[in-house]
């Protein structure tokens, strides 16, 4: 994988992969292995004079299997599909509530600083996003945002109800 630039830092992208080889090493989870460089990192940085910036690059094994996303495009999902893919967000919480995370742990939080704030969009440009929004809808963006970081705030960040996510499980990355 060659991951975009300026979108995820190389700490982030290594968290991820630790991750991803703790569920494949801890629990009954099919989820793409980490393949480790001839000296041992989870990831390299590469540079190209095709691309404009370097990138850090990154190598899975594969799964075979087909989406959920191909297959709801050809029928409907059933209910046990979906009972399916609730029992697999489950076990990914499950097993995010007793990882213990290594020093230097990060990956991007969906607070109210990733959703709306300054790391929105897995940036720290959320204000390019706020940008984008229509002068004749800011007000009412702006107190959704207020009422949403009041929500999350009054949450907090502690482990009951604030953790490790998946960031992207939507059915075009689910078997």
């Amino acid at each position: 994988r060659v991951h975009r630039s300026r979108y995820l830092s190389a700490l982030e992208i290594e968290s991820e992969l630790l991750w991803l080889q703790h569920l494949c090493h801890t629990s009954q989870l099919s989820v793409p292995e980490p393949i480790s460089s001839l000296d041992g990192k989870l990831w390299v940085t590469l540079e190209s004079p095709t691309l404009d910036d370097r990138r850090t690059v990154s190598i899975t094994g594969w799964l075979p299997g087909r989406s959920f996303g191909e297959q709801f495009a050809e029928q409907e999902l059933t209910g046990q599909d979906f009972a399916a893919i609730g029992r697999l967000l489950g076990q990914l919480h499950d097993s995010a509530a007793h990882y213990s995370f290594p020093p230097h742990f990060s990956r991007p939080f969906w607070n109210w600083q990733g959703l709306l704030g300054q790391r929105a969009g897995y940036s720290n440009h959320g204000h390019f996003i706020w940008q984008k929004v229509p002068d004749s809808y800011r007000p009412l963006f702006e107190t959704i945002s207020e009422k949403a970081r009041s929500v999350l705030d009054n949450l907090g960040e502690a482990g009951e109800q604030f953790g490790l996510i998946h960031g992207d499980f939507w059915l075009g990355n689910l078997l």
